[in-house]
């Protein structure tokens, strides 16, 4: 049985009652890994599933890795597996605790969120120091819900460091610098946690103060850019409930009527958290913001003006423009929500509490301080591009002879390249403009690559690795069936600038950012004699 039985007199009827739903909940899990999904590839492309009864991850605690070779979606990723570990070893005492842990790596598994790799080489030697913590330090434990997991996660660090094992990693970024952050073990238990939490809420998306933008895209078409990898809207940091659920009502209106990308979204709630964060700890009583007035707006901006000067790491950071927008979204957002009569909405005008004198003024830089790469760099460049990953050399020649965005180069698909009257076009829609069927012409040296990589998505694209035919595609793990991250890219060539020290003017290694070769394409353009309103019109 999964639960001893229970002395009625030792208990509340409330505890009782806890008791039981959680009876009925690892029910659930228990149906749920009673059986797994089998897909096959048929010769048309098409995928067909089915569900394998087999109680065989329930009734093992030692998940063996040969197992997975009769499964036809893991013969691949086995073949191709290079570590040592074949066993995963559940040996955590408390059944209910082990149930849900296997329940979180049987869904990671046949969702193909986790890679084999992944499951039995990283995470098996952190489940095994989890199992022995669980046992020890929490064996009474009913269900991971019941975890607090801030203090848990405290608990679990100490615990690895008194064994000897190493918490945290330091990383030489090229945007932040040197950053000291925690490992993947000392994360092991946060991951668990949080993974199984998600898998077990199937409340409504919007319900939930973490929305996930790959469901709001599946059930509501809202759009995101598929590479990039921060999908989650985080409200958790409104720690005032009622603020909490308005500005949940306001973000949702605006992605549904799409006034809103998702990625803007992400930085309006971030922005808006913090005032929220300002006003209220100043004003710790406040239920909303009716009594919001000028006073309060000019103290929150001296306090900006002190966070954007002294809080903002990234290289080449510009705290007027951090300044400049936040400001924006703040305005906004007291416009909108007095506009649709919110309940938490100012009484004073919002015109009266934000002036735009407020917002610092932001100079036009001259052509020649247009953040774009310059020719002497452009040749060292060149030069060592071949030491880029082969994946990676296309997006940069596409970038610099179309300036298209890296969001839409990423984009592309089988169906980008055409060819009328003997002269190449790539054609695709532009999502930043919503301009749909957008022609640029290219040499032919270019549409050569592209008719390369359009080959061999064809070739090696179906309906379950593939469903968009990306010609820039994950064809398993995490970001399976979705292009590269754009993250990736960026982060290859400096990289490259590092290793072959690739310099500016004054001797230091140069920053790439990836939106500088659209800068460079302008630039390279107006100076060819192109007029502006030609260049705008490419550059859509």
């Amino acid at each position: 049985m999964l639960f001893k039985l229970i002395n009625r007199n030792d208990v509340s009827m409330i505890q009782i009652q806890q008791i039981n739903q959680k009876r009925g909940f690892h029910e659930v899990l228990l149906s749920e890994m009673l059986s797994y999904p089998s897909k096959t590839i048929q010769g048309d492309g098409l995928i067909t599933t089915h569900q394998i009864k087999d109680a065989y991850f329930i009734k093992n605690n030692t998940w063996n890795l040969s197992f997975l070779k009769a499964i036809p979606q893991f013969k691949e990723p086995i073949k191709n597996y290079k570590s040592n570990g074949q066993y995963l070893h559940f040996n955590i005492k408390n059944p209910a605790i082990k149930l849900e842990i296997k329940f979180v790596f049987h869904q990671k598994l046949f969702r193909e969120m986790w890679s084999i790799a992944t499951i039995f080489n990283t995470y098996k030697s952190n489940l095994n120091k989890l199992s022995v913590f669980i046992n020890e330090t929490y064996p009474n434990l009913s269900s991971l819900q019941d975890l607090d997991i801030n203090e848990a996660e405290h608990e679990w660090v100490i615990y690895l460091e008194r064994n000897g094992v190493v918490t945290e990693q330091t990383k030489n970024d090229i945007t932040y610098g040197k950053i000291i952050s925690k490992n993947s073990t000392s994360k092991f238990l946060r991951t668990i946690y949080t993974n199984f939490i998600s898998l077990i809420d199937v409340r409504e998306e919007w319900e939930k103060d973490r929305w996930d933008v790959r469901i709001l895209h599946d059930k509501y078409g809202i759009s995101y850019n598929k590479s990039r990898s921060d999908y989650y809207l985080n409200f958790t940091k409104i720690k005032h409930e009622n603020m909490r659920q308005q500005i949940k009502k306001y973000i949702r209106q605006r992605l549904l009527i799409d006034s809103l990308a998702h990625s803007t979204a992400i930085d309006y709630l971030k922005v808006i958290s913090m005032f929220l964060s300002f006003i209220l700890k100043n004003k710790p009583k406040w239920n909303d913001l009716k009594s919001l007035e000028r006073s309060h707006i000019e103290l929150y901006l001296i306090w900006l003006y002190e966070y954007s000067n002294s809080n903002l790491k990234q290289k080449n950071a510009n705290p007027k423009n951090y300044i400049r927008l936040s400001l924006a979204y703040i305005g906004k957002f007291l416009q909108d929500i007095q506009r649709f009569e919110y309940d938490i909405a100012p009484k004073t005008p919002y015109q009266q509490l934000l002036f735009p004198e407020d917002r610092p003024k932001i100079a036009k830089k001259p052509i020649e301080q247009i953040d774009y790469i310059p020719d002497y760099v452009l040749s060292q460049l060149y030069a060592c591009l071949n030491d880029l990953p082969e994946e990676t050399i296309p997006v940069v020649w596409i970038a610099f002879k179309t300036g298209l965005r890296i969001s839409d180069i990423l984009g592309l698909n089988q169906e980008c390249l055409i060819q009328l009257n003997g002269k190449y076009s790539i054609i695709t829609d532009i999502e930043k403009t919503f301009v749909k069927g957008h022609r640029i012409p290219i040499d032919e040296e270019l549409a050569d690559i592209l008719a390369v990589l359009i080959q061999h998505s064809i070739e090696n694209s179906n309906k379950d690795n593939n469903p968009e035919r990306y010609i820039f595609i994950r064809y398993k793990g995490v970001r399976k069936g979705k292009p590269f991250n754009q993250k990736t890219i960026r982060d290859h060539l400096n990289k490259l600038a590092r290793k072959n020290k690739i310099l500016d003017e004054n001797g230091d290694i140069f920053y790439f950012k990836i939106h500088q070769f659209r800068h460079t394409y302008a630039v390279k353009m107006l100076n060819g004699g192109a007029d502006i309103l030609t260049v705008q019109e490419k550059l859509l």
